[in-house]
């Protein structure tokens, strides 16, 4: 990676969003600190629930089903990062632990293919943006999709187009990446509304609006807590986004840049920062 060289040689400060892969060759290295990332990213694969083939629930739930997260984990993220079943890790408090999907089971999401109208397997594209991590994910989804009579076609984009062509709605099937915000209904209410603005998969469901807005509406912290819960429980089961993992990432410093602090959105600040002298 070019930007983590630069920093070694020190034409850089700061190198941000790195996997554990990537920060092997600045571990022990003088002169620079590793700062990881407490609450990371939440991986994702996501799809269009209102067009073919993804509004059939058995395709959705046998892709789930052929998914080994576990494995994906331990490759990509070097088996640091954390398997949770929904948008929201353990730590924060609207955290459900009982919002469960559905377990990798190649044999079970074959007789669901078989189910969903697909008995002689079927062929999808997904789109793979220019980003090392995705690129990763969809080459190791192919090999567990392809086990259980589902062929994927990589579609490379360009990962100054990825994001903008998933908004318009002209990407159905890709990986995806969202960071956590300081209260739930940043990030689920744009995600899973109706009506929220990056609900880029389509995702409509009346019982799932209700309660979000509730949510937003309501103050008391337990009730609060409910809501969430039960929100989350429902689209675990309905799967518009299929949870892979939440990484674990990396910010690297030269060792005389002092103040920094990551925060949920993993946007770094700089403002707060200063160089010490050598």
């Amino acid at each position: 990676m070019v930007g983590t060289q630069r920093l070694i040689t020190g034409e850089l400060d700061f190198v941000g969003d790195l996997s554990p892969q990537e920060i092997k060759q600045l571990q022990g290295k003088a002169g620079i600190k590793l700062y990881p990332i407490t609450v990371g990213r939440w991986y994702s694969m996501q799809w269009h629930m209102y067009e073919p083939p993804f509004n059939n629930a058995k395709l959705r739930e046998a892709i789930a089903h052929a998914i080994d997260r576990k494995r994906i984990n331990d490759i990509v993220m070097d088996g640091k990062g954390t398997l949770y079943d929904g948008p929201t890790p353990k730590g924060l408090w609207w955290f459900n632990p009982n919002a469960v999907s559905y377990p990798y089971d190649p044999e079970k999401a074959k007789a669901l293919l078989k189910e969903a109208g697909y008995a002689n397997g079927v062929e999808l594209n997904l789109s793979t943006p220019q980003v090392g991590v995705f690129q990763q994910i969809n080459q190791l989804a192919q090999e567990q999709l392809a086990a259980v009579g589902i062929k994927t076609k990589l579609v490379p984009v360009a990962q100054s187009e990825w994001y903008d062509l998933l908004v318009k709605k002209q990407t159905n099937f890709s990986p995806n990446r969202w960071t956590q915000r300081p209260d739930p209904d940043g990030l689920l209410y744009i995600l899973f509304h109706t009506k929220g603005f990056a609900n880029t998969t389509g995702y409509s469901n009346e019982k799932v609006d209700k309660l979000l807005e509730e949510g937003r509406n309501t103050y008391e912290p337990a009730e609060r807590k409910k809501i969430y819960d039960e929100m989350q429980a429902i689209i675990a089961k309905d799967i518009p986004m299929l949870s892979l993992f939440y990484s674990v990432e990396y910010g690297a410093l030269r060792d005389t840049v002092e103040g920094f602090e990551w925060i949920p959105d993993q946007i770094p600040r700089f403002r707060d920062l200063w160089k010490k002298a050598k």
